[in-house]
């Protein structure tokens, strides 16, 4: 999956500037998994459509984040830069991992929102049916508030 946001238009050479930010997995982190998430930047001539990685931008990005432990590098054999990171049972039930790209035209960050699915946190309500079978409800302790 792919987000992007246009992040800086050049009129005069007819070039916009987008961020693509890729991951290969949804929106839920789970503990004790590994990912990783790459964002790049893309040249785009307006007149023609023709798109080209603009890798001496790409090198450029800055990924960061509260929750989550990052290691984040350029991979120059792909063009992207990467941020890898392990989640663990202390990350909070949301994660936000940023991109930033700081340049002469002001500076542009796009937002990656996780939900963190923490089984440590989760209610299990157990009752006894009118039939005597015993029913079970997992669910969120978020769900509850």
């Amino acid at each position: 999956m792919e987000i992007d946001s246009e992040i800086i238009t050049e009129k005069k050479n007819n070039v916009i500037y987008k961020m693509l930010v890729s991951k290969d997995f949804g929106d839920t982190l789970y503990p004790g998994k590994h990912y990783q998430v790459y964002a790049r930047i893309v040249q785009i001539h307006t007149v023609t459509s023709q798109t080209r990685n603009a890798d001496e931008l790409s090198r450029k990005i800055e990924a960061f984040s509260e929750q989550l432990p990052l290691k984040a590098y350029y991979n120059s054999a792909i063009g992207k830069m990467v941020a890898e990171f392990d989640v663990n049972n202390d990350n909070s039930d949301t994660a936000v991992l940023s991109f930033r790209l700081r340049g002469k035209g002001g500076m542009f960050t796009e937002n990656v929102r996780f939900k963190v699915d923490n089984p440590e946190k989760r209610i299990v309500i157990i009752y006894i049916n009118r039939d005597g079978t015993i029913g079970e409800i997992l669910d969120s302790a978020d769900s509850f508030n």
